[in-house]
């Protein structure tokens, strides 16, 4: 597991390779991955956007930009976490996995919250 703080916003990265979901003679790695976010802020904290960089083992880099997270934008009061599953694909048997959110405070005062660097390897 990687974390990072940032703007007293928690964020814990958990990936896990899915052999079961894997197929390497054609070219897949699965890896799932969890992501915990956490509002240690005094004021409510909406993620709007992500961006993800993966980058596989050959070097070849997959930028990701997108609205929300699991097809929502969710707010979180002081104290409260939100926390989602998702899964990255690969051509190679490993890679990174790093990125940001964009959020936003209770002003609409715009601020990233940096997603650590998850190694994704079987």
């Amino acid at each position: 597991m990687e974390s990072d703080r940032s703007h007293e916003v928690m964020v814990e990265a958990t990936p896990r390779f899915a052999s079961e979901h894997s197929d390497p003679k054609q070219g897949r790695w699965i890896f799932i991955y969890r992501i915990r976010i956490e509002n240690s802020t005094d004021g409510p904290v909406r993620v709007l956007t992500r961006h993800w960089e993966i980058v596989d083992a050959d070097g070849d880099r997959n930028i990701i930009d997108d609205e929300g997270v699991v097809g929502c934008q969710p707010r979180l009061d002081p104290g409260e976490t939100f926390e989602y599953e998702s899964f990255c694909a690969l051509p190679t048997s490993w890679g990174t996995m790093e990125g940001h959110y964009m959020a936003e405070d209770r002003y609409g005062h715009p601020f990233e919250v940096c997603i650590p660097r998850m190694h994704l390897h079987p």
